[in-house]
């Protein structure tokens, strides 16, 4: 958290050895890189799907479009957060508010 904005990775950057950004930057790489092969036949169990559209970091329509080639039953909730991870983990009242209603529905919960 708390990266989401360039001059802010620029600053903390900044202070980072090189040896260590060599390191980052291979990883990132590497994760950005990764293809998940698809399954032949799409997964039955159902899946739960929630994220910021806004998110800075990972493009909503990708991630969805990755989730949906692996899962036949995908619920989808989407969220309008500016951040990719909020700088304290939600309350259980924000999560109440984001997702309970959903998360009910999709666990067949009224």
């Amino acid at each position: 958290g708390k990266i989401e904005h360039p001059g802010l990775m620029k600053a903390k950057l900044s202070r980072v050895p090189l040896s260590t950004i060599n390191v980052l930057a291979h990883q990132f790489k590497e994760v950005l890189n990764i293809q998940f092969p698809r399954p032949e036949t799409k997964y039955r169990t159902p899946a739960f799907f929630t994220m910021s559209t806004r998110d800075p970091l990972l493009s909503y329509q990708t991630t969805l479009d990755e989730i949906t080639a692996h899962f036949q039953h995908v619920h989808t909730v989407p969220l309008d957060f500016p951040f990719h991870q909020p700088a304290t983990p939600f309350t259980t009242d924000e999560l109440e508010r984001a997702i309970g209603k959903d998360l009910r529905e999709f666990l067949g919960r009224k």
